[in-house]
């Protein structure tokens, strides 16, 4: 029971700090670990862990003698390439981590199957993964992939990524996506593995991928917690 108190405090701290971050310029002074204490009622061992995890995170860097500051973080993921999660955090400069909330195999029913491209009740390799910058939650993947790129893939290399699965183990080439993206809210279920409050915003994402041959391998629904994530494209207009 302790540390789940304490792992609560954390986490409150770190949103805590996570607010003051999104809400002013990169170069801010934060307070001082003495009047983040004294606002939050937490010990001093529970403050400097939140500060550590977000320096670890890259949201915020300290000079010493002289405090943390907020970090400039106008990073964002590039959606004219496809990466998987751990290559964008890695380009990013965060620490990521991915767990398997669920891995399993069902058969495609008549919307997964017109979703993928299919037959109706071929296999499908289905995950639900939650994504996180160090131990804050912050996207939930929903994901289906076909047979032929994922069999017998194992629980590690889901968690470390599927694409380099399907590139280096299946030797399949990966070719393009397609991405529909919309503002919404969660559903309960949702928000509580995001650890959010029921009526914060989510970037919902839905991707379709193909292998260069054509073949569709991949349909996932994504839930971006949108005060962490920021996307960026390139459009060109035709001539």
């Amino acid at each position: 029971m302790a540390n789940g108190a304490e792992n609560k405090k954390n986490q409150q701290a770190r949103d805590y700090i996570m607010d003051i971050i999104l809400s002013s310029p990169p170069g801010t002074k934060l307070p001082s670990e003495r009047e983040l204490m004294d606002h939050l009622n937490f010990s001093r061992p529970t403050i400097q862990h939140a500060i550590d995890d977000l320096v670890l995170a890259g949201y915020i860097y300290k000079v010493q003698r002289q405090g943390a500051f907020i970090a400039n973080t106008n990073h964002c993921t590039n959606l004219n390439r496809i990466s998987s999660f751990t290559e964008t955090a890695q380009e990013l400069g965060v620490v990521a981590s991915t767990e398997i909330i669920e891995q399993t195999t069902v058969p495609a029913n008549d919307y997964i199957a017109l979703k993928m491209q299919c037959a109706v009740g071929s296999p499908m390799h289905f995950f639900v993964r939650r994504r996180n910058h160090v131990d804050t939650p912050v996207m939930l993947d929903y994901s289906y992939f076909a047979d032929f790129a994922v069999s017998n893939i194992r629980k590690r290399d889901a968690q470390h990524s599927i694409y380099q699965y399907i590139e280096q183990v299946k030797r399949l080439t990966i070719g393009s996506s397609d991405v529909k993206i919309e503002a919404t809210l969660p559903e309960p279920e949702i928000a509580d593995l995001l650890k959010i409050a029921h009526d914060e915003p989510l970037i919902l994402m839905e991707r379709f991928s193909r292998l260069a041959d054509g073949r569709t391998f991949e349909y996932t629904i994504s839930y971006a917690v949108s005060k962490y994530n920021k996307f960026a494209l390139t459009s060109v207009r035709r001539g």
